[in-house]
């Protein structure tokens, strides 16, 4: 069952994926060029608790969330 709101261009959730897609590779490129995270922004930025990828693939999942929670709210049957 596809949901009208979320199929062709009616919505933004592809270009917030891609730019979380180059979120990601922006964050390995440390990884890969030094061996290390320390100069990633996100982790200067909130104290090393994070990086900029992991944010990223946490928020990659947020349309799909979303369109379970749209479609378990729209549901009216009762077990």
């Amino acid at each position: 069952m596809t949901d009208e709101r979320f199929s062709g261009l009616r919505n933004n959730f592809g270009p917030l994926r891609i730019l979380l897609a180059v979120a990601v590779v922006f964050s390995n490129s440390f990884l890969l060029g030094d061996g290390v995270t320390d100069a990633d922004p996100m982790k200067r930025f909130n104290h090393h608790q994070a990086i900029t990828g992991h944010v990223a693939v946490e928020r990659w999942f947020l349309p799909r969330d979303y369109a379970t929670a749209t479609e378990q709210g729209e549901s009216t049957a009762v077990a």
